[in-house]
């Protein structure tokens, strides 16, 4: 059984929001997804789909992270998995390059959750999963590098 949460999920809040959502909002909402993370690695599981459709939102803004269909327990800290699996947009480096992984991967996913908490679109994005694969592998940001160049 899961907890009714009357906002709905995070991807459907951000594109609510007219304008910027206020800082102390992206703030509290970033902070309890960490803490949330930083359970699940104590208990050695592996989320490995951390995405705004999967953070669901009570009415006073507590969160909630759903969606554990493809996460995945290891036996030691030291254990990697290299199973190709959660949602591209928020695929790390190590995914891409189809290597071993560990919890860093969620970490990635996490930093993906907060640059589209405060951009309000997410940090890659190509028109094939191809492009998309080699833009994570680069390190470049679709909006950062129209942004500066």
């Amino acid at each position: 059984m899961t907890e009714y949460c009357e906002k709905g999920d995070l991807a459907r809040f951000i594109r609510a929001q007219r304008g910027w959502i206020p800082e102390p909002l992206v703030l509290d909402i970033f902070t309890q997804v960490c803490l949330g993370l930083r359970y699940m690695h104590s208990k050695r599981v592996l989320h490995r789909d951390i995405k705004a459709m999967n953070i669901f939102l009570r009415k006073n803004n507590q969160i909630r992270i759903g969606d554990f269909g493809v996460a995945k327990t290891l036996l030691d800290e030291k254990e990697f998995t290299s199973t190709l699996t959660g949602t591209p947009f928020y695929f790390s480096p190590e995914v891409c390059k189809e290597m071993p992984y560990d919890s860093k991967s969620d970490i990635w996913a996490l930093g993906c959750l907060l640059y589209e908490l405060c951009c309000k679109t997410q940090p890659f994005k190509s028109k094939g999963y191809t492009g998309l694969k080699r833009m994570i592998k680069k390190g470049g940001s679709t909006v950062a590098s129209s942004i500066y160049t």
